[in-house]
């Protein structure tokens, strides 16, 4: 019982932490497109 529990535990683990990668890739992706264009906003106002 308290073996499947610490693997579930571990699963856990693995897959918010690949969550939380792949959303810190999101925002980096996100950041290198919206800088740009906001600045190019900037400098068109």
């Amino acid at each position: 019982m308290s073996e499947m529990a610490n693997d579930f535990k571990e699963a856990l683990i693995a897959k918010v932490k690949c969550l939380s990668t792949s959303s810190l890739y999101m925002l980096k992706y996100m950041a290198i497109v919206l800088v740009p264009l906001y600045l190019i906003y900037l400098f068109l106002n």
